[in-house]
């Protein structure tokens, strides 16, 4: 469902992009979208840069794949049963930075203020995921992964984007081989074979 809302953003942006490449006006009321959506995925470049605003769109603008996101959320929460995930929704790990936004980790070292977000609801967690890899710089790699294999013709692929998640964890590329090896265990239990369509 999350993906959904994505793919549809994103849509708008190659509808606005094939304008704008043929030549055809594309209004103030489409430019604020635009804009709008470029400081939610905390793209920097602005509309007026052309070409470049778009492709930095189409890189950030984009699905991620069930595969993956299944994956993370089993490690991440324990298979469903850590502390975070049953009190707060939080099936990603995501922190949060002001007090009393979610719930404080029993081994949060002295003098550190960040808590484990805490969510009305699971669909709430899976967005903020969502837009999480979608957006931060940290994942720039994950997105440059998939932005690729959107220009070779191919759908996102959750185990070749998974290379772009080294700062996920503070383990880096232990948590990428893990994630991956996660990926290919669990596959034909997650009914999803080859390709991931949006379901």
């Amino acid at each position: 469902m999350e993906n959904r809302k994505v793919v549809k953003e994103r849509a708008f942006v190659l509808l606005a992009w094939k304008k704008f490449k043929n030549g055809k006006e594309i209004t103030p009321e489409e430019i604020k979208r635009l804009n709008r959506l470029a400081g939610k995925y905390r793209v920097k470049k602005k509309f007026s840069e052309g070409t470049e605003f778009f492709r930095k769109m189409l890189i950030h603008i984009d699905k991620i794949p069930v595969d993956l996101a299944l994956i993370q959320a089993a490690k991440e929460s324990g298979w469903g049963t850590s502390y975070f995930a049953q009190k707060g929704n939080n099936l990603f790990g995501q922190w949060c930075f002001t007090k009393g936004c979610g719930l404080v980790p029993r081994g949060r070292p002295e003098g550190a203020t960040y808590e484990v977000k805490a969510f009305d609801n699971v669909t709430d967690s899976v967005r903020a995921y969502i837009l999480n890899l979608n957006s931060h710089p940290a994942y720039r790699e994950l997105r440059l992964q998939r932005y690729r294999m959107r220009l070779a013709g191919g759908e996102p692929d959750g185990h070749y984007m998974a290379k772009g998640l080294e700062q996920y964890s503070a383990i880096g590329m232990k948590y990428v081989e893990t994630v991956q090896q996660m990926i290919r265990g669990n596959r034909k239990f997650m009914g999803i074979h080859g390709s991931v369509k949006d379901t």
